[in-house]
This record gives C-alpha cells, sequence and structure tokens, in this order.
C-alpha cells in the first residue's frame, strides 16, 4: 500500500460544513495586500531592491515584498472548492450532517478509544487497509462519512462503494429485461474508477455473500493490489469471519474457484481490524 501524506487538517474538529464555516471566518479578517507590521517595504508593499548585476543606484529597480498576500482571494478559493466537495458528498451520501466530527461521534457513540485509533490511524498516513466491524448501529456507516470527509478537506480522493448496490448490478446482469450491455458497462466503470482514487471504501462488505458479485470483486480487488490501493472495509463479520465465509459451498458452477481466489486477494491486504460497540446508553434506551 503507498503511504498517505500527512493530513494537514484538524481532522477532529472539522466535517466539511464546519470546515468550511470556519474559513468563512477566517475570511473577514484576512488581509488584502502588504502586512501592516512590516518594516521592509513602502506603504504600497514595494522594497527599493538593487539589480543583482550592478550596484550602481541608476538601476535601482521597486520590488514587491514577501509580506503582500492576497489572503482573502485564496480563503474565497478554498470555500469555493468546498462547495464542489459538498455538493459531491451530497450524490453519494444523499445529505451533509452538519454537526458529526470524530469528537462528536467519540462522545456519542462512547467509543474515545476507536476514535484515538482511527486519529492515530490518519495521523501517520497509512501504508495498511482498515477493516471496521461492528453489528448494526454501532455507526459503521457514519464513520466511514466522516473520513470521506477528512480525506476531501485534504485533498485525497476516496472512492466510496456500498456493498449491496455492487451486487444488485451484477444480480441484474440475469435479469432479462435488463440492458446487459450498458450494465456491464456500469459495472467496468466502477471497477475502472479505482485508479481515479487514493482510498477505496466498501461500506457492509459481508451483507451480499459474494454470490452474485464474486467475479466483479475478484476483479476490482486485484485492480486494487495491482494499483496498492488503501482499503476501508466495514463489515458485520470479523476479518477471519469473512474469510470463513467465502469458503462455504454454496454453488456449483465456478464460483468456488473465483472465491478461492478473491479470498488470497483479500489475505494479501495489510489490515488493521477495529471492533465497534454500541455504548452501554444506547443498549439500555
Amino acid at each position: 500500500m503507498k503511504r498517505m501524506l500527512k493530513l494537514q487538517i484538524a481532522d477532529s474538529s472539522y466535517c466539511l460544513q464546519s470546515y468550511k464555516n470556519h474559513l468563512e471566518e477566517l475570511k473577514k479578517t484576512a488581509r488584502e495586500g502588504k502586512d501592516p507590521l512590516c518594516t521592509r517595504c513602502d506603504e504600497f508593499g514595494f522594497v527599493i531592491g538593487t539589480d543583482s548585476k550592478t550596484s550602481s543606484k541608476e538601476n535601482l529597480i521597486p520590488i514587491m515584498c514577501h509580506c503582500v498576500s492576497d489572503e482573502k482571494s485564496k480563503i474565497e478559493r478554498k470555500i469555493e472548492d468546498l462547495e464542489i466537495i459538498i455538493k459531491r458528498y451530497n450524490n453519494v451520501f444523499n445529505k451533509l450532517d452538519n454537526d458529526m466530527t470524530l469528537n462528536i461521534f467519540a462522545e456519542r457513540f462512547n467509543n474515545q478509544k476507536l476514535v484515538s485509533s482511527i486519529k492515530k490511524y490518519l495521523e501517520l498516513g497509512s501504508m495498511n487497509s482498515l477493516y471496521i466491524e461492528g453489528e448494526s448501529g454501532t455507526g459503521k456507516t457514519t464513520m466511514l462519512k466522516m473520513l470521506w470527509q477528512i480525506y476531501a478537506i485534504n485533498n485525497i480522493k476516496a472512492l466510496y462503494m456500498k456493498a449491496s448496490s455492487f451486487e444488485d448490478m451484477h444480480k441484474n446482469l440475469f435479469n432479462k429485461n435488463a440492458q446487459d450491455r450498458d450494465l456491464k458497462s456500469s459495472i467496468d466503470a466502477k471497477i475502472d474508477n479505482i485508479k481515479f482514487a487514493d482510498i477505496i471504501m466498501i461500506d457492509d462488505i459481508d451483507s451480499v455473500g459474494f454470490h452474485y458479485a464474486a467475479e466483479g470483486y475478484y476483479k476490482l480487488f486485484d485492480k486494487i493490489r495491482e494499483l496498492e490501493k488503501t482499503v476501508i472495509l466495514t463489515s458485520n463479520k470479523s476479518y477471519s469471519g469473512l474469510m470463513n465465509s467465502l469458503n462455504i459451498k454454496t454453488r456449483k458452477d465456478n464460483i468456488e474457484e473465483i472465491k478461492g481466489r478473491l479470498t488470497s486477494r483479500l489475505k494479501n491486504l495489510n489490515i488493521i481490524e477495529l471492533e465497534m460497540h454500541k455504548s452501554k446508553e444506547l443498549i439500555t434506551a
């Protein structure tokens, strides 16, 4: 796996909307022009310099001081970029959660230890894939949504896939009324999109049993291995449980051969396994 660049944003404090609000506050006091405290330049931001080829006073030329900066325009461009990213998020997840951050997640789900591990994973810049396991309601999808935003803020491209949707696409290939050629092209395009992403997120990877989409997953993980991409998976099963489920004989065709090759690709991942639990407050409510 390729190492991700260290994140430059305080990931525990910002989601896309709160980071946008933070930038809008910075914009109010942002500088347009020279630093008023600078003593090296005149009121217009120019330093009188000498031509490097001669020290003659006749060749003195005005040079823009290093203190001159259009901070406001730079922040405005960042805000514009964020608005585009927020629209992209809404296309993937339907609605932006304006409040949820890693710190808030730790409080609401009473899972500070897990969030500390996630922060360390982000801070190090991963050469490992992440496998997040836990029963329904523990916040696995919420965690992926937060991670997607953190990576987006840091210009790291994350491709999100819902396993059930990937399975349904393959299932529809067997539907006589489906436009098989167009559907197959859509599946191939989704797999091919891996090359444009830095991180691939697959949500609830165990939920479909890999029956219809086993060959698609094989191609997907083969491409992930070839391009050395980082993967973040969520599942109701443990990682060893997922491996075991692939070895159950359920069909008579070549699905077992495909599953075997798929298992080898999954085992090839450098996995950090994290387990999520419901808090006591959530269990008794």
